[in-house]
């Protein structure tokens, strides 16, 4: 019995260190990453890849497929590198990926080194921290560049993911980001009470933040497994 489990595995970026502070790093980061076969070859439990944060069907996330968020696109990849300085990887910095401690999390980040090796040459050093000492990491801006990271939700509403997560002020934040017009709009959509504004809001906000400045990389949303007995009746996850 597989069905969905209302949170999203992602990859953060510190925007305030370099050269993450440059958004077409960020961009061609996030294009490079083939997501799907991170999925068939590595995870292999039947996720789905994530273009937007929010995980579809609560409310205010968007559906896949509006098109919101940066594809697959390899080529695209290298060019937004090369028009951010770094042309087929030539002097790309020193980069560091932390994620904490699991063996699936580990062959992630590997695989992400060697897509990210393959399509940009570029070098990711991998490195694995226990869960405290990775928590405490997480604080911007002395957080690292790259960092996995993963949002499970407590209500079903996109305020839980991105008013909570990504506000400069409100928000967790890890990533360090202040975004003007990202706070904005989740701030109006967090006053509004009209359901058809909130979800155009919420779709502005995931453009900004996935698409348009790709602070973040959302990789797949996470599935929930479980073995049911063919004789158990009434069973619901």
């Amino acid at each position: 019995h597989v069905s969905p489990q209302f949170c999203t595995e992602w990859y953060g970026f510190n925007v305030q260190r370099a050269p993450m502070d440059k958004p077409l790093v960020r961009k061609a980061i996030a294009a490079a990453i083939d997501k799907q076969t991170l999925i068939d070859i590595v995870i292999k439990g039947g996720e789905s890849p994530a273009p937007t944060f929010t995980r579809p069907p609560i409310f205010g996330a968007v559906a896949p497929e509006e098109g919101v968020g940066i594809p697959f696109n390899p080529k695209q990849a290298k060019t937004w590198l090369a028009e951010a300085g770094y042309p087929d990887g030539k002097d790309f910095p020193k980069v560091e990926l932390i994620y904490n401690t699991s063996e699936v999390r580990k062959d992630v980040a590997n695989a992400v080194k060697t897509i990210l090796k393959h399509y940009l040459n570029i070098v990711i050093e991998v490195r694995a921290l226990d869960f405290d000492r990775y928590m405490a990491s997480l604080v911007p801006p002395n957080s690292p560049q790259l960092f996995r990271a993963g949002w499970c939700t407590d209500y079903p509403d996109a305020n839980n993911w991105l008013y909570e997560r990504f506000h400069p002020k409100s928000g967790d934040n890890w990533i360090g980001w202040n975004n003007s017009e990202f706070a904005e709009v989740v701030e109006k959509a967090q006053r509004s009470v009209d359901p058809t504004e909130r979800k155009q809001l919420y779709r502005r906000a995931e453009q900004i933040l996935t698409e348009e400045e790709a602070a973040m990389v959302p990789l797949y949303y996470s599935n929930a497994q479980f073995l049911v007995k063919p004789w158990v009746n009434g069973w619901f996850n």
